[in-house]
């Protein structure tokens, strides 16, 4: 619903005698809403709807402008203000107005997120801050987050405050990420247009801390899933966790403030939906069974906002396949299956004008013991494509793997550095020669992985994935580790 200014309401009394019969009483005072929709057509205010040059500036000053076509860390051709596509070629060269034209066509799914997401009335300055955290993080991560249910709520000076926990990538905070967020919410502001009524804020109330004892076989990421908070809340719980990847049996973690407010419930025109299936990222694969095509890409969608990086996110938004492959770590040891097993998953998704799509195959993300041993004698450990990370992947043929997909880039690698068959949380990443330069996706047997650090499936699956990438020749893969 779209919300002006409320023109003040003034009366006038004008003394006059008592009357000598009472008169009948006064009707009940309207209430907010309804002295809104009464003073709704004096209203001057236009909701924000559309970028302004402002917003624009804001973007730009973050992305940066590079002229000369160059690539990415991730090996994409890039130019203008991170402008990537077929157009994009090497040599190409541009000019500053091409670049702002590029980066004006760029920021339109990122308006559309915001003007379908957003349930209530923002000035240019909102709309501006909005658009340039969602081109920043893309429209998932704007759909799930606690900002946008604050704001819903009309909780302008809470969701103002939700932009500063958006700083992580990779459980480590980024200083561009802190300046970005940081000048977002300043422009953003604690206040809703003049005159939307307010949505009454309970007071803080105390509470007692919440703590938990990290107990065998506990991971930062999964104690924090399993307590409904993200990984990034649970370190700011905890700023004596220096690495989040080094907890210890025994130790103490903070799971809530000291202070905490009553949950402020959402207006009932807009209640947020709620999100469909049993998933919650870095928490298991989830189980997708009984849903629907829609349902299982809004599972999915999570984890490309969470752990994806802003190349797949505009990705998707855009309609392209995007390929999210969720790994269980399987160590190499006597008790595992020698030759492999095909425990992870592997996800094509995308929508277009028919809907959404969702392609779901078992796979295997992991080099396999009988890779393994003679690898682990050669001078090079054997290896795997490390946690969290997205890679660009391109179409490709051989005589030995056939169809399959080649990384454009040098994505990093983690190598069994201290050969004792397992990959540590600890251990050390690599690209440059030790790194996953050569670690394909491609297909194996039912019987084994065939993988020495590549990615695969079962030769039928394989063939059913190569189907669902369509006629599409370059991808973003996300790599996520649920374990």
């Amino acid at each position: 619903m779209d919300i002006g200014r409320l023109s003040e309401l003034r009366t006038t009394t004008a003394e006059t005698a008592r009357p000598a019969v009472e008169p009948p009483p006064s009707p009940p005072a309207p209430s907010t809403v309804a002295r809104f929709k009464a003073t709704r057509s004096a209203s001057t205010f236009k909701p924000a709807s559309s970028l302004t040059r402002k917003g624009v500036d804001l973007i730009k000053s973050f992305e940066g402008l590079r002229l000369r076509a160059y690539r990415d860390p991730g090996g994409v051709w890039t130019i203008g203000y991170g402008h990537t596509g077929s157009d994009v070629h090497p040599g190409q060269t541009i000019t500053t107005a091409r670049a702002s034209q590029l980066l004006a066509h760029d920021t339109g799914w990122a308006q559309d997120a915001v003007r379908s997401s957003v349930k209530v009335p923002l000035t240019s300055a909102q709309f501006d801050a909005l658009t340039s955290f969602t081109f920043n993080l893309g429209a998932g991560a704007l759909r799930s987050s606690t900002l946008l249910q604050k704001l819903n709520a009309r909780d302008y000076a809470g969701a103002q405050h939700e932009f500063g926990r958006w700083v992580h990538a990779g459980g480590v905070v980024l200083a561009g990420l802190v300046r970005r967020r940081a000048a977002e919410a300043k422009l953003f502001g604690s206040t809703g247009p003049r005159g939307t009524p307010p949505s009454p804020i309970p007071p803080s109330r105390p509470t007692k801390s919440v703590d938990y004892r990290v107990r065998a076989g506990d991971t930062f990421g999964g104690i924090a899933a399993s307590h409904h908070l993200t990984t990034g809340q649970l370190a700011k719980l905890n700023p004596q966790v220096r690495d989040l990847n080094l907890i210890s049996v025994g130790q103490k973690l903070c799971l809530s403030a000291g202070r905490t407010r009553a949950p402020t419930p959402a207006p009932a025109p807009h209640p947020p939906a709620p999100a469909p299936g049993p998933v919650t990222p870095h928490a298991g694969i989830p189980n997708t069974s009984g849903l629907s095509q829609g349902q299982r890409y809004a599972v999915y969608e999570k984890y490309i906002a969470q752990f994806g990086d802003a190349q797949s996110r505009s990705d998707l938004a855009a309609g392209k396949r995007v390929i999210l492959a969720l790994r269980k770590d399987t160590p190499m040891t006597a008790d595992q299956p020698f030759r492999g097993t095909y425990d992870d998953r592997m996800v094509v998704m995308w929508k277009d004008s028919h809907g959404a799509h969702v392609q779901e195959l078992a796979a295997n993300t992991e080099p396999n013991r009988r890779w393994a041993i003679p690898a682990n004698g050669s001078s090079k450990p054997v290896g795997r494509l490390a946690d969290n990370q997205t890679i660009r992947y391109h179409k490709a043929w051989s005589s030995k793997f056939g169809d399959h997909l080649e990384p454009s880039g040098n994505p990093f690698a983690q190598r069994d550095a201290n050969r004792d068959y397992r990959f540590e949380k600890n251990e050390r990443s690599y690209n440059g020669d030790w790194g996953g330069q050569a670690m394909f996706v491609h297909r194996a047997w039912s019987t084994d992985t065939g993988s020495q650090g590549c990615q695969t499936m079962e030769e039928g699956r394989f063939n059913t994935f190569w189907g669902s990438l369509g006629s599409q020749s370059d991808f973003s893969y996300v790599l996520v580790n649920v374990s």
